[in-house]
């Protein structure tokens, strides 16, 4: 019966092990071989999700350049990937053929009428009267 025991409890922490512990080492490895990549002229993507390319290399740090002279200072533990050459400019033409002024137009156009119909809706509501002293609550007269 104790046989038994000590061999449930080996096979629980080989499988502990197993699960656990050696996917986080292998994740460990893999992000310690993109930090060693990182070097000037690297494109990245930090944790916040920004874009762009080192410039400068730190101890504990990099400089970003985001945008044409526009350069961030970003930790080295917040960048999360490591971009292939010219990867970051196919994500930027991505983004700049999905965004189209004239939808934005419309959106606000919309906006505006929603709103406009909240307002009619609330001029059939009886006034709050907020002077009498309770529990914070507003109270209808």
């Amino acid at each position: 019966m104790k046989s038994g025991n000590l061999l449930l409890i080996i096979v629980i922490v080989a499988v502990f092990y197993f699960l656990m512990i050696v996917p986080q080492r292998r994740q460990q490895k893999k992000r310690k071989d993109m930090m060693s990549q990182l070097g000037v002229g690297a494109q990245v993507v930090s944790a916040g999700g920004i874009h762009g390319e080192v410039t400068e290399v730190m101890d504990d740090a990099v400089m970003l350049e985001i945008a044409p002279d526009v350069e961030i200072k970003m930790e080295r533990r917040s960048i999360v990937r490591v971009l292939e050459p010219g990867e970051l400019e196919e994500a930027d033409e991505d983004t700049d053929d999905d965004y189209d002024d004239d939808d934005a137009l419309e959106q606000d156009d919309d906006n505006e009428l929603e709103q406009d119909e909240d307002d009619e809706s609330t001029e059939d509501e009886e006034p709050i009267d907020e002077t009498e002293e309770n529990d914070g609550t507003p109270r209808l007269s």
